[in-house]
């Protein structure tokens, strides 16, 4: 019998496991349900990326400046890159799966799961609620899953107008990996 030794696996593939289960769960969850994927036309789909990118930037930046504990977290994110000594290569697969994984999950299937049983409004905070919790900092660091609650109900505005995931896939991607590239660059 093989053993797998433990300590040779590389953290950054765990780091990577819980996008790719949401991706999955989200996935089949959303052709289960039959939730659309992608129903926006290209020009929606780029103008709400854009939207959702630039308003998730703008909410980063306010929070960067006025709420300390934000820019605590940060600095643990820092400090937990370093220690991983991310590739680019890496930040671009953790970036895609957390993206892809989220969007599916939280947006896809929570949200329209919310749907089925709650008002609108309900649905889109339950879903951001639950992607706040599961975006845990120290409790000196509340603002960052405060921020993440309210890109949560954004991501989810933003699904609901164009009936897809995709531009919140691609904001959240977006936003992510250039992110993990200038922590790279520190």
């Amino acid at each position: 019998m093989h053993r797998v030794d433990l300590r040779a696996i590389d953290l950054k593939l765990l780091l990577a496991l819980p996008g790719i289960a949401m991706m999955l769960i989200g996935y089949g969850a959303c052709r289960w349900l039959g939730l659309p994927l992608n129903d926006a036309p290209l020009e929606v789909t780029v103008f709400a990326t854009l939207t959702a990118f630039f308003i998730a930037a703008a909410l980063s930046a306010f929070f960067e400046q006025r709420v300390p504990s934000f820019r605590l977290a940060g600095g643990s994110l820092e400090s937990a890159v370093r220690q991983l000594k991310l590739t680019p290569l890496w930040a671009m697969a953790l970036s895609l799966t957390s993206a892809v994984g989220e969007e599916l999950f939280f947006r896809g299937f929570l949200l329209g799961l919310g749907l089925t049983f709650l008002p609108v409004w309900g649905a889109v905070l339950a879903q951001a609620l639950l992607f706040a919790a599961l975006h845990p900092a120290p409790r000196a660091a509340w603002g960052y899953p405060l921020w993440t609650g309210l890109i949560g109900v954004w991501f989810g505005v933003v699904t609901l107008a164009t009936g897809s995931v995709v531009p919140g896939i691609l904001a959240h991607y977006v936003f992510n990996h250039l992110n993990f590239n200038q922590l790279l660059e520190l």
